[in-house]
């Protein structure tokens, strides 16, 4: 038999999430997180299990709980072969002969010539989608929680999404309840196992290491999003011109007595305005740009665009149809002013 050396500290307790089916003991060693942004509502997760059979028998089969339900969930083994996995026979009864709804607890098969060997470690894959509320309206952050308690070494890494910034926060919770709750949130160096706890980050990446179970505490990673200034001023710059050029068009449409100039005055600064808000729209909007600011910018860009398309039809009715009207409307007016002035130079003639 090969002897394994594994650290005396990782069998000081038993792990309450993993069940192995007979008398096998099976451990979680490590557990690694992987998440990355794909816009700024969605995340591509990956959760990484690092099992151990402390026993004299093969494990086929385990009873892993969830903790929670996780949206399009795929199951990987360690050579990437998907793995099926399914409740208990018991949860797909009637609801009546139902014990608990609320269980997230899962069995999964390993396959029949590929069990977990005695004393052999196997990492399995989680892969799932998680997709944040809209976190803006309701006016915070939205918050990532990691079961510190779940293994004996834990690794967590988030990748934001790049094309905005990233404001973060990392803080412990604690899930004693003889604590009062506004003393449950403390920082990673307030707590006694610190030393224990690593924590790096960049402009658009977190990654944390927890070399030890941490009993009754939570990690919570606090995350928003914001605009870069830059963005910011290529957003309110477009809101600028849209505002100037409707004003400066209204005032055409009152001022402007030749149709033909004021149709293509008007043409000329709504296309040339309406194609910028066009791809400043496109641009800052993309990948749900919008749901990260706290002002509906979007919605401020249709009623631009709607607005200036909106005058544009008004001068093309305008030219098209009232410049007859216009045109004999300013020859009679002339005419009667010539009219005038001519009887008048006649009377004072005689």
């Amino acid at each position: 038999m090969v002897t394994v050396n594994i650290p005396s500290e990782f069998f000081d307790q038993d792990d309450l999430r993993v069940q192995a089916s007979g008398i096998c003991d099976l451990r979680i060693i490590r557990v690694r997180y992987y998440y990355e942004f794909k816009t700024a509502f969605l995340v591509n997760c990956k959760k990484e299990v690092l099992f151990f059979n402390n026993s004299e028998e093969p494990i086929k089969s385990i009873e892993f709980d969830l903790g929670e339900f996780l949206e399009h969930l795929h199951i990987f083994d360690s050579d990437k072969t998907s793995l099926e996995f399914h409740k208990q026979q018991s949860d797909y009864l009637s609801s009546e002969d139902r014990t608990n709804d609320d269980d997230n607890s899962i069995v999964i098969d390993l396959p029949v010539d590929c069990p977990i060997n005695p004393y052999e470690f196997r990492t399995l894959e989680f892969c799932f989608t998680d997709q944040v509320e809209d976190y803006v309206k309701k006016n915070r952050d939205f918050i990532f929680v990691f079961d510190l308690n779940e293994s004996y070494k834990t690794y967590i890494s988030i990748n934001s999404f790049s094309k905005f910034k990233l404001i973060k926060h990392y803080f412990i919770e604690s899930n004693n309840p003889t604590l009062p709750q506004e003393q449950r949130l403390f920082y990673p160096d307030e707590l006694d196992e610190s030393e224990d706890i690593k924590y790096e980050t960049t402009s658009s990446s977190i990654y944390t290491h927890v070399g030890k179970k941490i009993p009754d505490c939570n990690g919570l990673f606090l995350f928003s999003y914001d605009l870069d200034y830059h963005q910011k001023c290529w957003l309110k710059l477009g809101v600028g011109l849209g505002i100037i050029t409707l004003i400066f068009n209204a005032a055409l449409l009152f001022l402007i007595t030749d149709p033909g100039s004021l149709m293509n005055a008007i043409l000329s600064s709504m296309g040339l305005v309406n194609a910028f808000l066009l791809i400043v729209k496109g641009w800052l909007f993309e990948n749900d740009m919008e749901k990260v600011l706290k002002y509906n910018y979007d919605y401020i860009y249709v009623v631009l665009i709607v607005l200036l398309i909106s005058e544009a039809i008004i001068a093309f009715v305008i030219t098209a149809f009232l410049s007859p009207v216009l045109s004999n409307f300013k020859s009679s007016m002339e005419a009667f002013v010539n009219s005038t002035f001519l009887n008048s130079s006649f009377m004072l003639s005689h």
